[in-house]
């Protein structure tokens, strides 16, 4: 079980191998036995005991530090075990031609979910054509060889997902075109803001996996930039696509979306991660041949990419980096 702790002022204690939380706010006490707790995410303002720290430490227990968009820490036993084993092979494949084998899979998912997306939010024949254009970009996605060709044939796909995806927006939704960091325009935002409570999902499960976040296999290593998580959030990305589109739906023209500042207006922001959160925890849909909530599906996929990685014994990689060069 995860058990999330998010109303600030909770404070956690231990007891006999049983976690205490204390509601103060609520006046309430709740008790959890550790024997049912996988994984325990704190939100700021949480206070939480040593004992309880060093519990899960020796149970291996990963206590997660996290707010709405990112986790900003990790808790975890200093021996990593077969741990150090999964990283090499990471760190190998990293380097190998066979890092695009990976890339290649996932933006293709990414462009048949993005075809089904619209084929399931609208019944207009020609926009439901120009989707159909989208996984034309297929076969160039898999003859390209290196980031470069690979990143480019991945752009030329999400224009022409975007340029239909402004057409199944509401008139009071305007939506030109997709921008990112600093953005005025609402529907941007919101994208913006869903794709980055799905880097921390992805960024949990990797590390639960045994995987590094941070070593990535296209996107560009930089400080601080959890380039793994960026490279795996793909196939994901047409959900927060597709809860947009209904969320903008629901509202009506006299909706607030923005503050004075050009910024989402706070109570609009709030409905939106509500929106996302109901969806990721409690919503079962079908991916990857089973139905399982997202957020489920996440972590078994970045298990089974966990597993992918420890099935290269390390001469293949090594032989096959050796030929790259």
């Amino acid at each position: 079980m995860r058990l999330i702790v998010e109303t600030p002022g909770t404070r956690l204690s231990f007891d006999r191998g049983v976690l205490v939380i204390e509601n103060r706010q609520e006046n309430k006490i709740t008790e959890f036995p550790f024997l049912h707790i996988t994984s325990l995410h704190l939100f700021p303002k949480v206070r939480v005991s040593t004992d309880v720290l060093n519990y899960c430490i020796r149970s291996g227990i990963p206590v997660f530090l996290e707010n709405t968009l990112e986790v900003t820490g990790l808790i975890w036993a200093p021996d990593y075990g077969s741990i150090t084993h999964i990283r090499r092979r990471q760190t190998l494949l990293s380097m190998s031609p066979l890092r695009w084998d990976i890339i290649r899979r996932t933006l293709i998912r990414k462009n048949r979910l993005r075809h089904e997306l619209i084929r399931r939010l609208t019944t207009q024949n020609n926009l439901r054509q120009l989707a159909d254009e989208i996984l034309a970009f297929d076969q160039q996605i898999q003859q390209a060889a290196g980031a470069e060709a690979i990143r480019s044939a991945e752009a030329l796909a999400s224009k022409a997902f975007f340029d239909v995806f402004k057409q199944l927006l509401p008139r009071h939704c305007p939506f030109e075109r997709r921008e990112y960091r600093g953005t005025h325009n609402p529907v941007n935002a919101l994208l913006n803001y869903g794709y980055g409570m799905l880097y921390k999902e992805v960024t949990k499960s990797l590390i639960q996996a045994g995987l590094d976040p941070y070593m990535g296999f296209m996107h560009r290593h930089q400080h601080n930039r959890p380039a793994l998580a960026y490279d795996m959030v793909e196939p994901y990305r047409p959900w927060i696509e597709q809860l947009t589109v209904r969320f903008c739906r629901k509202t009506d023209k006299q909706t607030q979306m923005t503050s004075a500042n050009g910024q989402l207006s706070t109570p609009f922001r709030r409905h939106f991660v509500r929106f996302v959160l109901e969806f990721l925890d409690n919503t079962k849909i079908r991916h990857n041949d089973r139905t399982k909530t997202p957020r489920s599906h996440i972590r078994l996929d970045m298990q089974q990419l966990a597993q992918y990685i420890k099935n290269h014994d390390d001469e293949t990689l090594l032989d096959s980096i050796r030929h790259c060069q």
